[in-house]
């Protein structure tokens, strides 16, 4: 009879030796797994690239102008168009069929640019809180029948002036800017924009020590430039440690 207790009071001691150590299992992968780190850096990654993205670009509202081929007039002339983007930031500018940025100047609805030649036809007037203000320039506005819109766009580009606040922020003011980007404390990023030339480029990163785990995201973008209104390429960078 005794040896029988004892055989059952073994088997339960087994039972509760086997939870214990299940128990201590779950513990160390859930609590101290060596991937914990990796889950939290992912995350982060996602964060940080989420909100450098959303706290960088701009609505851009994009009208292609064809003037009439019997318009002959050139330097400066103005069209008239009904944009959905209004707001004392909104600014206009224009580019000639090859992408330039021409002297533009907006005023209510109007917006005057220059005319190179009677064979320049095709523009397209860009409307965004990212591009520079008006310049000081006058000029006369077409008949309705001069020109017409043959297509419009909404989308959205990275403001050159939006992302250098970001860096200013970051210089300046890491530990709030990483708590408004939800990235926990144990967790440093950095981003960049670095453009096709490969010589300019917008760098905001802290010291990376050696040994550290860096995840990283890259995204082609187009970058609305602050004082011209050009359009450049490059290759956007977030990475976290």
């Amino acid at each position: 009879m005794v040896a029988i207790k004892k055989k059952g009071l073994q088997h339960i001691e087994a039972i509760l030796a086997f939870v214990l150590f299940i128990g201590f299992l779950i513990f160390v992968f859930f609590f101290l797994s060596p991937f914990k780190g990796s889950r939290t850096l992912t995350s982060s990654l996602d964060y940080a690239f989420n909100e450098v993205v959303s706290n960088s670009e701009s609505e851009v509202e994009s009208y292609v102008v064809v003037v009439d081929r019997d318009v002959t007039k050139t330097g400066y002339i103005g069209v008239s168009i009904n944009r959905i983007l209004s707001g004392p930031n909104i600014n206009a500018k224009a580019y000639n069929k090859d992408g330039s940025p021409l002297s533009t100047k907006l005023e209510d609805n109007n917006i005057y640019f220059i005319r190179g030649t009677k064979e320049e036809r095709v523009f397209t007037i860009r409307f965004s809180d990212a591009l520079p203000n008006s310049d000081d320039i006058t000029g006369d506005l077409l008949d309705d029948d001069d020109y017409l819109i043959s297509s419009s766009d909404e989308t959205k580009m990275i403001s050159e002036s939006k992302f250098r606040n970001i860096q200013y922020r970051y210089d300046n003011d890491y530990e709030n800017l990483k708590r408004e980007f939800n990235i926990p404390n144990r967790v440093d990023f950095g981003f960049s924009l670095i453009f096709d030339d490969g010589v300019n480029k917008i760098t905001a990163e802290k010291e990376i020590r050696g040994n550290t785990e860096v995840l990283s995201k890259s995204d082609r973008v187009q970058v609305i430039i602050a004082n011209s209104g050009e359009i450049k390429f490059a290759e956007m960078i977030i990475k976290v440690w």
